[in-house]
């Protein structure tokens, strides 16, 4: 286009044709700005048609991660509320006799202390957010609603941490080697009879002991935590489903 505008310019200048000149002069310069603005336009396209492109991947596999996380949630629940049902066996048979070693070990199986750490998938939450990928989201409501639910991710998994810390140190705190008797343990560290001793448990048979108030303390604290795990894993599982259907109902948008 140039070199054509180069030979007009030089007919008109050797026609002495000033004020045409001019013309197709400033035509010229229009057209130049036409260009560029066009090619920023096509620019701003190709930027915004990437930026999109990117928010569906990344909206999928934030998808997939909470589908992931919604059956680990139904896993823990079953785990807990297994354990619960067990605890609740335990306060019953504790005020039975304990006579030996295997009834002890039966006793003590189901006083597990179960100890389970909030796990959720992170890994394109976080990617989107150090790299600024969340903020190119178009839709506010659903980016406002993945904030949410991984601020209450993270609002359970420090109170579950907390409530593990405090049940834990209770445990530490018993003059009673629980793992000891643990059946699980028994075949594999402590297989021997001459290993126990009567004195090892014949507090579970003394309701009025200190030691047995402690381990009953102990148990009713880990009863307690499973309890609100369940209720926190439920919790957690809706508040998931709910944001994978506003993920679909984007994703179908488009």
């Amino acid at each position: 286009m140039i070199p054509f505008f180069r030979k007009i310019r030089k007919k008109m200048a050797d026609d002495n044709k000033p004020i045409k000149y001019l013309r197709y002069a400033i035509g010229e310069i229009v057209l130049v700005m036409i260009g560029i603005l066009l090619a920023l336009q096509v620019n701003n396209w190709n930027q915004n048609r990437i930026k999109f492109n990117e928010s569906i991947k990344h909206l999928k596999s934030l998808k997939y991660d909470l589908e992931v996380d919604t059956i680990y949630f139904n896993q823990q629940k079953r785990e807990s509320q297994k354990q619960v049902d067990n605890y609740r066996i335990f306060f019953k048979k504790s005020y039975e006799t304990q006579n030996n070693i295997e009834e002890v070990t039966e006793l003590i199986d189901l006083a597990y202390p179960l100890t389970n750490y909030l796990q959720v998938q992170k890994s394109t939450f976080s990617e989107m957010v150090n790299a600024g990928k969340l903020n190119d989201l178009a839709n506010e409501e659903l980016k406002s609603s993945i904030v949410a639910l991984y601020r209450d991710y993270e609002i359970a998994r420090l109170s579950n941490r907390d409530y593990n810390e405090y049940t834990v140190s209770l445990m530490e705190g018993l003059k009673f080697n629980i793992w000891k008797f643990l059946s699980g343990n028994r075949e594999n560290l402590f297989d021997e009879e001459y290993m126990f001793h009567d004195n090892d448990w014949k507090f579970l048979n003394d309701y009025s002991s200190t030691k047995f108030q402690q381990f009953e303390n102990m148990v009713t604290q880990y009863h307690g935590k499973q309890s609100d795990a369940i209720e926190m894993f439920d919790e957690l599982k809706i508040k998931a489903s709910l944001l994978i259907k506003e993920i679909n109902d984007e994703l179908n948008s488009h």
